[in-house]
């Protein structure tokens, strides 16, 4: 496990140095930056696991990645879920998005214990193939926003399954073999090099 100061990612032909140096094998960063070092870097170090997090992956993206690492994972999860809920393996010719989205490739599969079910505004599930917001379920669930009891309520629902979800905003779709697609937010919320941003904040 190499730790270095996060202003690291800026220099990035530092970076490249230090994994090459270290023999760092995994790196884990955002689709924004991944994007940046394939642009910049044709020679970086090749690496056992690439993963990409934080943010939606563009699927041409995932396919370039390939050239970088033996295995490419992305991988998807809020804050209020502990972070990574899903994941999947980029494989060539991408089985990633499976033409379900042009937005990011796959979100993949749930982890363990995680659940992941797709509703209408009514908080109903919605049939495979049917776009919806993606609630998370399981252990990983946090308890709320610190201090924010209203946001709190509106976010972490229980439903009339007597299970608490996390209601995350995200619209997604599910395939018939239980994978999950991305595409996009039912609000005004955006992430800029995987830093979540709320317009209204800022207004």
């Amino acid at each position: 496990l190499v730790l270095r100061d996060r202003d690291l990612l800026l220099r990035l032909r530092e970076l490249a140095a230090t994994i090459a140096a270290q023999g760092v094998t995994v790196f884990q960063t955002g689709p924004s930056l991944w994007k940046v070092i394939l642009d910049e870097l044709p020679d970086f170090p090749h690496l056992r696991v690439a993963i990409f997090t934080g943010e939606a992956t563009p699927p041409s993206l995932a396919r370039r990645m390939l050239q970088v690492a033996d295995r490419v994972w992305n991988v998807y999860g809020p804050t209020e879920t502990t972070v990574w809920c899903s994941g999947m393996r980029v494989e060539l010719p991408p089985i990633a998005s499976d033409g379900l989205s042009s937005v990011a490739a796959s979100i993949g599969f749930p982890m363990t214990d995680v659940e992941m079910i797709v509703v209408d505004e009514e908080n109903r599930p919605v049939p495979d193939g049917t776009h919806g917001e993606l609630l998370l379920g399981g252990p990983c669930v946090g308890r709320g926003y610190y201090g924010n009891p209203t946001l709190t309520a509106e976010r972490f629902v229980t439903l009339p399954n007597g299970r608490r979800y996390y209601r995350s905003g995200d619209v997604g779709e599910r395939a018939a073999d239980g994978s999950f697609a991305f595409h996009g937010r039912n609000d005004d919320q955006i992430k800029v090099r995987g830093v979540r941003i709320e317009p209204m904040e800022i207004e």
